[in-house]
């Protein structure tokens, strides 16, 4: 008899464990979820000069970005080489602190940055500088952007290679 009292104790508990254990994944998805909804950006413009892309995009939802610096970045675009027609790469770009170099991207700035400075706020516009191995030029290659906040919001854009 104590055996099985002891046996019932026993899987009390690990119900009681998996129970909290379920509660907390189930309320940790119900917040991301809802920092998802409320998270948009928009893409705003992007121009190109030598191996340097710059890229604009709006925070256009209604939440604050604090680790815009963990986004990704990814480019598809034709490279210089591989025959006169060039290369198609897609590449996923790393963050660096300043100066990026061959496939970096750094954040150059948050305008209008009044809110909370150094915060992606709503309506903020956050200006990022990439590094790409150089883009062939001369043929007016229309390529890719895509960028991606830590939560998995995405936006699209296009830049242009004169």
């Amino acid at each position: 008899m104590a055996v099985m009292l002891g046996g019932v104790v026993v899987m009390s508990r690990a119900v009681t464990t998996s129970d909290v254990v379920t509660g907390v994944a189930i309320r940790e998805v119900s917040e991301l979820t809802g920092e998802r909804v409320r998270t948009e950006i928009s893409f705003v413009t992007s121009t190109v000069s030598g191996s340097n892309l710059t890229v604009d995009v709006e925070n256009t939802g209604n939440t604050s970005i604090t680790a815009y610096t963990r986004m990704d970045l990814i480019v598809d675009y034709i490279r210089t080489g591989g025959g006169p027609s060039g290369t198609q790469n897609v590449e996923r770009l790393a963050y660096v602190a300043s100066s990026p170099r061959n496939l970096e991207w750094t954040d150059l700035s948050l305008t209008p940055d009044t809110y909370q400075p150094g915060i992606w706020d709503p309506g903020e516009t956050l200006r990022m500088d990439a590094d790409l191995n150089p883009p062939k030029t001369g043929d007016g290659n229309t390529n890719t952007v895509w960028v991606s906040t830590p939560n998995g919001v995405v936006t699209v854009g296009i830049f242009y290679v004169p």
